[in-house]
This record gives C-alpha cells, sequence and structure tokens, in this order.
C-alpha cells in the first residue's frame, strides 16, 4: 500500500493511472469479493504492503476495504514477487487472498461509550416534557416493549401476515394509544419503560444478528435505525407528559450493538430533561426497586435455569429490602412462552413478554405464528405490589 494525500492506494490503481507496470509475462488477477453461504466474505486483490504490514491483521483487512471493529480476519494467503519501485530499487507486490466474517459486535461499545459521555462538554438544550399527571404519592406504570425487530420484512402470503418498517410503527403507535386512553384521568408517580432487546432486527449492514446469521430485512439498516429511534423519542415524549420515566435499556441477541447504539441515541435526545432517567449500562440484566416492589428485566436468552437466580444473587441489599418480586423477559415473543414461574420459597415471579412483531419466515415455518400480539403493562403500589395488568392488543 501507499498513501498519498491521506489516501491507500492499491496496486490496480497505480497501473490503471499509469504509475507502474506490472512485471514482464505476470497476469494480474483481477479484483473480486465472494459471499458464502456461512455469511462470510473471500477478498482478492493485488496490494503492496510492508513485511510489518504483511502480519498485521488490521493492515490485511484495510488493504482489502474491510473495517477491522467490522470483520474479523479467518484465512489469508498472500503470493510475493517484486518489480521496480521507480527509482532503481524494488517494491514487494503480493497476490493477496483473505477470507473475513463479521465481529460479533461489530462496534466497539467502549469507545461508543466514550464518544457519546463526551457530549456532554456540549451545550445542548434537547426535548423536555412537563409530567401533567404526576403525583408522587400515586402508583407506577410499568410498560414492557419486548422484540419489535424493526427492518423484518415478513410477507403475509407466506407467514399469514405482512411486517415492515411502517408495520412496526403503525402497531407501536395503535398499542401506545391504548395505553395512554387507559391513563386519562390517572396520576402516576413514575412510568418505568422496559425495552427488553431486540428493537432492532439486525446488527449490522450485512443484515445479519449479532452472531452472524442472515435475516430477512425490509430496507437499509441506517433506515431501519433512524425509525426506531424516531418511534422511541415519540414513546418517551408522550409518556414523560404524563409522569418522571425511568427507560430501562437492555439489548437482544438479534441486535446487541445497535440495541445499545439506538439506546444512547434516545439517551442523547433527554439528557439534559431531570424527568428521564436512563438506565443503559452494557449489563445485560438490569433492576430497580421501587418501595416494596423489586423487579428484574433481561432480553430473555439466558440458560432457563439461571433465569430464575440471577436476581436474588445481583440485587442481594435490594432483595432483603423488598416483598413484591418480579422478573420480566422478552425472547420467546409470547406470554405462553415459559408461562408465569413462581418460587414458592422467595415469592419470585418470572414473567415472558409477548410481542408486537409479526413472525419471521423461520418462525412460521417451526409453528410459531399464531401468538397474540399485544403490549403488557403494570400497574404496581409501591406498598401493595401489583393492582392491574394491561393488554394493549393491535
Amino acid at each position: 500500500m501507499k498513501t498519498i494525500k491521506g489516501r491507500t492506494f492499491l496496486l490496480d490503481e497505480y497501473m490503471q493511472m499509469g504509475w507502474i507496470n506490472p512485471p514482464a509475462g505476470t497476469k494480474l488477477p483481477q479484483s473480486t469479493t465472494s459471499l458464502n453461504a456461512d455469511g462470510s466474505r473471500g477478498s482478492e486483490k493485488v496490494i503492496e504492503l510492508s513485511d510489518e504490514d504483511l502480519n498485521s491483521k488490521e493492515a490485511l483487512l484495510k488493504a482489502h476495504g474491510f473495517n477491522p471493529i467490522n470483520w474479523e480476519l479467518v484465512s489469508a494467503r498472500n503470493s510475493k514477487w517484486q518489480t521496480g519501485d521507480g527509482s532503481g530499487g524494488l517494491k514487494n507486490l503480493y497476490s493477496s487472498k483473505i477470507t473475513v466474517k463479521p465481529t460479533e459486535t461489530g462496534i466497539d461499545v467502549d469507545e461508543l461509550t466514550k464518544f457519546f459521555n463526551n457530549f456532554n462538554s456540549f451545550k445542548y438544550k434537547g426535548i423536555k416534557v412537563t409530567p401533567k399527571q404526576y403525583n408522587e404519592n400515586g402508583e407506577f406504570l410499568e410498560i414492557d416493549l419486548a422484540d419489535l425487530h424493526v427492518g423484518l420484512l415478513s410477507y403475509g402470503a407466506e407467514t399469514g401476515e405482512d411486517y415492515d418498517v411502517k408495520i412496526a410503527r403503525e402497531r407501536l403507535e395503535r398499542a401506545m394509544s391504548d395505553i395512554y386512553e387507559r391513563c386519562k384521568g390517572r396520576k402516576f408517580k413514575r412510568i418505568v419503560l422496559s425495552l427488553l432487546g431486540d428493537i432492532m432486527h439486525v446488527d449490522n449492514q450485512n443484515n445479519t444478528t449479532t452472531k452472524g446469521t442472515r435475516q430477512d430485512v425490509d430496507t437499509r439498516v441506517s433506515k431501519m435505525f433512524d425509525s426506531a429511534l424516531d418511534m422511541l423519542i415519540n414513546v418517551v415524549y408522550s409518556l414523560g407528559n404524563i409522569a418522571p420515566v425511568d427507560v430501562i435499556c437492555i439489548s437482544g441477541n438479534h441486535s446487541q450493538t445497535l440495541d445499545y447504539c439506538l439506546y444512547k441515541a434516545l439517551e442523547m435526545c433527554y439528557r439534559t430533561d431531570k424527568n428521564i432517567n436512563f438506565f443503559n449500562s452494557p449489563n445485560p440484566r438490569k433492576w430497580r426497586r421501587y418501595g416494596k416492589v423489586l423487579i428484574g428485566w433481561g432480553h430473555g436468552d439466558m440458560k432457563p435455569a439461571n433465569a430464575t437466580e440471577w436476581l436474588q444473587s445481583e440485587a442481594y441489599e435490594d432483595w432483603g429490602k423488598s416483598q413484591f418480586r418480579e422478573v420480566h423477559f422478552g425472547h420467546l415473543h409470547s406470554e405462553q412462552g415459559m408461562k408465569k414461574f413462581i418460587d414458592s420459597i422467595s415469592g419470585l415471579v418470572t414473567r415472558y413478554q409477548p410481542t408486537l412483531v409479526a413472525s419471521s419466515a423461520w418462525e412460521h415455518s417451526q409453528g410459531y405464528s399464531k401468538n397474540p400480539k399485544t403490549l403488557m403493562s403494570y400497574v404496581w403500589n409501591e406498598d401493595k405490589g401489583l393492582r392491574e395488568i394491561w393488554y394493549s392488543n393491535i
């Protein structure tokens, strides 16, 4: 590689510009790329590398046009020859062939957190809400939004119902409208909005999940992200004008990194409003105690044996101060997926939340297609526990 005015040039670009000729009798391969069934990609190019760069995975990835943050080197093979450098010396050229696969996260979460935290030095007014139905002694409302899968494409003739970005927005708006209607004439001390993960359907521009499984998608990932962010901004704004809001942020298995990015972007919109509080650490599980009520949240893709045990060990101080304890998960796309577990000794209740999303082609083929599409909410009294359960069906 050679850098001129900040740009890296490959050998085929040199030759196109007439700067260098290939060795006599040498047939240079064309630059080619390929997509493999497992989601990995192949690339073959003629490149110029130093001996040091030849042993650098990052340099090889960059030479082939892959961002080392998003791609991981699987294998590499380089064939070497020498040619004149135009000044009487020699340079090494390589016919380089590599195979790469998407990284599991796609983005360095630590760097992303640092980037967003730097916004604190800027003057930004942000979005402001005015809680109009606040009552310091009132009950609190918990809304569990799980597995919206913005960007999933489902074809009704194949799966029984259509789904895309537009339909995702319409379903969320209908469910939230039902909640707003139920809130009329009532006052709350707080609203807890738990985002239980897989708000996004894929985790990168290659349309794969965090672990690299390809998905059927409706549009470009940038549009998915923009649409999901706009939906959540509107939800938080509407709820914040009812009562102060705690936003519980959980990443899913489909979109672990993009969920985190989405929540961070949402948090930035409200970071100057003391009525909106975000709980968005990288910890895959969260909990909060409100009076005698202790609630834990996770995505729900952990081992079933561990799903009902973690809260007592991780939130042991709040556990001892609570009387009513529940853990709420998503992931299964159905309230009936594992029903409701009640630990007879500790009294811990574990619930799996339903979803508004349509079935994907794979889910339909496996028979997971008849679950009711609904959003569940809970009205809690800090001293007396659970008072009501709302089903906002679409």
